[in-house]
């Protein structure tokens, strides 16, 4: 009798628990679902993974990117169609706002404020405080909002995401691309006889900051140096 108590002490100590409970009272885990051959399990970790993907892209960058594409190569002027998108204005919206919101994000400020952002800051205040005092205050009111506040804002948006060795190069190497595809077409535009202005000087092959001989002479100088370091830096010859 003494065996068959203790018998069945044991089957109770040893039964098993009820479904959502442990032995000791509370729950338990339920099981892990697999996905089903073919499918996809959309569990909270794969939404966030998802969620943390799309985030991570850096819209500031692309945007930046983007704009200084369009400023050197200008699609519009072989396109004409696609003035109306004005390209340069969006890509230049687009990362002013990816910026904003990656700075937030992080808990920054949304512009950042650097030595000479400030200075910059300081003298496009000066040319509004001298805009009722000039010799034509219509002409200085478009000059400020349609090139000094794109300037500033393309200022402020290099000094924000130029911030990495790598990028600074992929930057240059950008630019000195653009500047070598202008500088072909307009050599041959040259030998054809078009594009010459003022008693035989070469224009750009596009418009914009290039379109004006000596505005085109300075961008190639300015940029021939990066050119230079391009050539001359160690790597396969074809690439460089």
């Amino acid at each position: 009798m003494k065996e068959r108590l203790t018998f069945n002490a044991g089957v109770r100590e040893c039964r098993t628990p009820r479904r959502g409970t442990s032995t000791s009272g509370g729950p338990v885990p339920g099981p892990v679902v697999q996905p089903q051959a073919g499918g996809r399990a959309k569990t909270p970790a794969r939404r966030t993974a998802w969620r943390s993907k799309v985030e991570s892209k850096d819209w500031g960058w692309f945007g930046l990117i983007g704009f200084t594409a369009v400023l050197f190569l200008r699609p519009q002027d072989q396109f004409p169609p696609l003035a109306v998108l004005h390209l340069a204005e969006m890509f230049a919206i687009v990362g002013l706002v990816g910026m904003i919101l990656a700075r937030t994000g992080r808990g920054l400020p949304p512009m950042p404020f650097t030595p000479e952002i400030g200075g910059l800051a300081a003298f496009g205040a000066a040319m509004l405080v001298g805009i009722p005092f000039s010799f034509w205050p219509g002409g200085s009111f478009n000059t400020f909002f349609d090139i000094y506040i794109k300037v500033f804002v393309i200022v402020v948006l290099m000094i924000d995401r130029l911030d990495r060795t790598e990028r600074i190069d992929r930057f240059t190497t950008l630019i000195v691309l653009c500047s070598a595809f202008v500088a072909t077409r307009s050599l041959f535009d040259y030998m054809r006889g078009i594009h010459l202005v003022e008693g035989g000087r070469l224009a750009g092959a596009v418009g914009g900051i290039l379109g004006n001989p000596n505005d085109l002479a300075l961008n190639m100088v300015v940029f021939l140096p990066f050119a230079l370091a391009a050539a001359f830096k160690p790597g396969p010859a074809p690439r460089r």
